[in-house]
């Protein structure tokens, strides 16, 4: 009877230990996330609230903050040296160029096979044919945004300071219009920083915004582009009169102390030269109402800010794309998290803003407008993006 006892006893050790030492093993899924600057200091706790979804799939989201600058040569040496990358997303100018050294996966059959909630989520949107775009001889190797919005390019304004001089801004319909204003405000704020650019933006979109400013679709490399929105013409860009003419307009507004003599070395985003309260203007691409973007600016960065549109919309499904690297070391466990990513707005809103009522919160009169939570030196731990 005792040496029954014994037994029962150790099995009931047994079951009661096993949860500490026969926990479920995770699949690691790593995810290289660009950011802007420093990884927020709420970034491992969102991390964290992101995998309490995916571990009861048996699946692990190592979301990797990567810092954008040099971010795709950084990931072409983690490849290179075969080290896991599960989820890649690239700027769409890099495709030909990877699936030509052989770094990504074809995606036609993997899709077919694991991604239907993708592919669903294309369909529900009438993005379907936006796959076609990131196709490099006939395969399908990335999914681009799914954005059935337009977008346009935008200038957002130091609203204290459009007030104070007076200023009709809803006059500016392209750059042409807006050197008028900022002669205005450089004579009246000499020490005010009229443009506002930073270095990191200026690499990676700011080439967009600017050559944008009137109207040219850079293809993704930028080299050959449409200048006419009714012809498929393609152009080079660097040899046509329009690029030259915005090129000597930032020139001279470099020359005239409008952007800022370091802008090429300096390390501060505009995010947080905004917040200051001394620049004047800045650029922006949007899909949303001008009136909905400037309530958000006004209440991420602190300075009330005023949008006025430029160009015409345009439909920017091409940009930075979703990738599946040849480094991928499970595609079943990776294609669970796309299709979790594709087909459920809350983890979308947990990786892109943080934690609701932790890191903001909803304007009660319109929850698309979103306050983020504060420290008491003005800085969010995490929410950021809305720049």
């Amino acid at each position: 009877m005792k040496k029954w006892l014994a037994l029962l006893l150790a099995l009931t050790l047994l079951v009661g230990c096993t949860p500490a030492f026969a926990a479920k093993k995770l699949t690691t899924v790593v995810f290289p996330y660009i950011i802007y600057g420093e990884p927020p200091t709420d970034f491992d706790v969102v991390a964290a609230e992101i995998n309490k979804y995916f571990e009861p799939m048996g699946i692990y989201l190592d979301i990797v903050p990567t810092p954008a600058s040099g971010y795709e040569e950084g990931i072409g040496l983690m490849i290179a040296a075969g080290e896991q990358v599960d989820i890649l997303t690239i700027r769409d100018s890099f495709l030909p160029g990877m699936v030509n050294k052989g770094m990504l996966l074809p995606l036609d059959e993997i899709l077919a096979e694991h991604g239907q909630d993708v592919l669903k989520a294309y369909e529900e949107n009438n993005c379907s044919s936006f796959l076609e775009a990131s196709r490099v001889n006939g395969e399908l190797y990335a999914l681009p945004v799914i954005c059935p919005k337009t977008v346009y390019n935008a200038v957002v304004f130091n609203k204290p300071i459009v007030d104070k001089y007076n200023l009709d801004i809803s006059t500016i319909k392209t750059y042409k219009d807006i050197e008028s204003f900022y002669e205005v405000v450089h004579a009246g704020e000499p020490q005010m920083t009229i443009l506002g650019l930073d270095n990191i933006h200026f690499n990676f979109v700011g080439n967009q915004q600017i050559i944008g400013m009137d109207y040219f679709e850079l293809l993704g490399d930028g080299i050959g582009v449409l200048t006419d929105p009714n012809s498929w013409t393609v152009s080079n860009l660097y040899e046509h009169p329009q690029y030259a003419e915005l090129l000597g307009v930032l020139h001279s507004w470099y020359q005239k102390g409008y952007i800022d003599k370091d802008v090429a070395t300096s390390t501060d985003l505009i995010a947080t030269t905004w917040r200051t309260g001394n620049v004047f203007s800045y650029l922006v691409n949007t899909s949303d109402d001008p009136v909905y973007v400037a309530k958000n600016i006004t209440q991420s960065n602190q300075t009330e800010a005023v949008v006025v549109q430029l160009n015409q919309e345009i439909v920017p499904y091409m940009q930075f794309i979703t990738t599946i690297p040849v480094t991928c070391e499970n595609i079943e466990a990776t294609m669970k998290v796309l299709n979790a990513f594709y087909t459920n707005g809350e983890l979308m809103d947990l990786l892109a803003l943080g934690i609701e009522g932790r890191n903001y919160t909803r304007d009660e009169a319109n929850p698309r407008i979103l306050h983020p939570i504060r420290n008491e030196d003005g800085t969010s731990n995490y929410f950021y993006t809305l720049m």
